[in-house]
């Protein structure tokens, strides 16, 4: 027999906790001592109690179940229960905390992205209604998809005629004051600037742009770090200019897009198997790839992926159906 001090260096298990699993009728007491208080039913609150060696048995269960996660009440619910089974017990614990643990990566990646974007931007109305392992999950399709490990590729064989036109074009967008990040001049630069990058990189040349102007204007740690790594802040103003060029290009890209489903009228709404209607998504294709830099099928299949694009069901929408037609030439 153990009394309960001894319990509790055998245990890890305080004497208030193993009190508490006694008075609940979880683990009870093997003897009870007539010393010190006890209750209407004997039993005693003082530590004049003792455990044999089952009961100690028991508590140490308790130890590994409480370190394990379990609530009082649902170690109690397992404990009482006429067909408890430790290893079914585990079992269940290990699929739960399988299940918490994939929870907690997934919010360390949204965590992370946040971090590096900053929370001063429009993204935080996004990521404020966006459930985490949906999040995640996308996160997960961009950096392992086929066009993101060709980037990676691409960055370590950079050409040397692509470093001699981005860095001259990186200079002067550097130069500029924050009264000039609209003009027509610094719109320019902006413009060659992703056309370059586009070009070497794609659709990821487009995100990275995008992504290091967020952290600019929004106090990310990723523009913090590219200004650490150079001794001076030459992220903020330039990421203000990417920002207005981004939201003039995509007014620009909604009159195009106008435009070109004009053309093809007699097109929408027919069958997206009709030639006329991949005639139309030709000229989509090459609106895409001129304003997003997306060219490869690839690229498309991951940007729907991430993208939960509605089918098209509603007559007349036709966003929604010239989107579908361009998912369904670039499956």
């Amino acid at each position: 027999m153990k009394t309960v001090i001894e319990v509790c260096k055998i245990t890890g298990l305080t004497p208030k906790i193993i009190d508490d699993y006694d008075r609940e009728r979880i683990v009870l007491a093997s003897n009870r001592r007539t010393r010190g208080y006890e209750d209407s039913e004997g039993r005693n609150y003082r530590g004049y109690k003792e455990y044999d060696d089952e009961a100690i048995m028991k508590l140490q269960l308790v130890a590994i179940f409480r370190k394990l996660g379990l609530s009082r009440s649902e170690i109690k619910e397992k404990m009482t229960a006429p067909d408890f089974e430790c290893k079914k017990v585990l079992k269940e614990q290990v699929i739960m905390l399988e299940k918490k643990k994939e929870e907690i990566e997934n919010l360390i990646i949204m965590a992370e992205q946040l971090r590096m974007v900053g929370m001063g931007n429009e993204l935080v109305r996004y990521y404020a209604r966006e459930d985490a392992s949906k999040f995640a999950e996308k996160m997960k399709i961009l950096q392992n998809s086929d066009f993101a490990k060709r980037f990676y590729l691409l960055d370590e064989e950079q050409p040397e005629e692509f470093n001699e036109i981005v860095n001259p074009l990186l200079e002067e967008l550097w130069s500029i004051k924050q009264e000039d990040c609209n003009t027509e001049q610094t719109m320019k630069i902006v413009q060659n600037l992703f056309e370059v990058i586009m070009k070497q990189y794609g659709f990821m040349g487009f995100i990275l742009l995008i992504g290091i102007a967020l952290s600019g204007v929004s106090g990310g740690d990723a523009a913090e770090e590219i200004n650490a790594s150079v001794g001076e802040d030459i992220t903020s103003i330039p990421s203000v200019a990417i920002m207005n060029y981004f939201k003039n290009d995509m007014k620009r890209l909604w009159k195009e897009l106008i435009s070109i489903m004009a053309q093809h009228y007699d097109a929408l709404e027919r069958p997206f198997s009709d030639e006329v209607v991949e005639y139309l998504v030709d000229d989509l294709k090459e609106l895409i790839a001129k304003h997003f830099g997306i060219s490869e099928k690839d690229e498309y299949r991951m940007v729907f992926e991430v993208i939960e694009l509605p089918p098209y069901t509603e007559p007349d929408d036709y966003l929604s159906y010239v989107l579908n037609a361009v998912k369904y030439y670039c499956r």
